[in-house]
């Protein structure tokens, strides 16, 4: 929700202000920025999307060796600075660093969708599901699994997948789109 982003964004800046060094927190208030702008709660994008970059940028300088940074990091990167090859070089990392984590192989989901990869994307997505089937961010990965296959041409898969999504979360507006 708008109001979950926003206190998400207020405890990692807290976080950052306890520890000025703990990468994560910028990258996970980097991330919530984008997701601002994405999902239409940013009163200002630009700030918004000059924010993210920044907190990205900040994570990437602090640790690039932890695998949930460079999951959220990768997602930014592809989102708002369409730097899909380093993106993507940050979403593989992330997965070779914990194979088991749902965040990274949704990002990486993510990450090729954005650069033009579906059909490379929807492996990513299906991991993800198979790590966490029960995840509170499930409708994330479904939805990229429906915008992917609708970008394939395999409309009742992008119909059935979407439809997971929004049982998942009804208010996911990124979905109906």
């Amino acid at each position: 929700t708008r109001d979950g982003f926003a206190e998400a964004i207020r405890l990692a800046d807290r976080a950052l202000e306890l520890d000025p060094r703990f990468g994560f927190a910028a990258a996970l208030a980097g991330n919530c920025h984008m997701q601002n702008i994405g999902l239409g709660y940013a009163a200002d994008p630009q700030f918004e999307q000059k924010e993210a970059i920044r907190l990205l940028r900040m994570a990437l300088s602090l640790d690039r060796d932890d695998p949930q940074t460079l999951a959220w990091a990768a997602w930014v990167s592809a989102s708002l600075l369409r730097d899909c090859e380093s993106a993507i070089e940050m979403a593989d990392r992330a997965v070779a660093l914990n194979p088991n984590l749902f965040t990274a192989w949704n990002s990486r989901g993510w990450v090729y969708r954005l650069a033009g990869l579906p059909e490379d994307a929807l492996p990513s997505f299906e991991r993800a599901i198979r790590i966490s089937p029960v995840d509170p961010l499930l409708h994330r990965p479904l939805t990229g699994m429906a915008l992917a296959f609708i970008e394939l041409g395999r409309f009742d898969e992008a119909i059935v997948a979407a439809k997971k999504a929004m049982r998942q979360n009804p208010s996911h507006s990124v979905t109906y789109r």
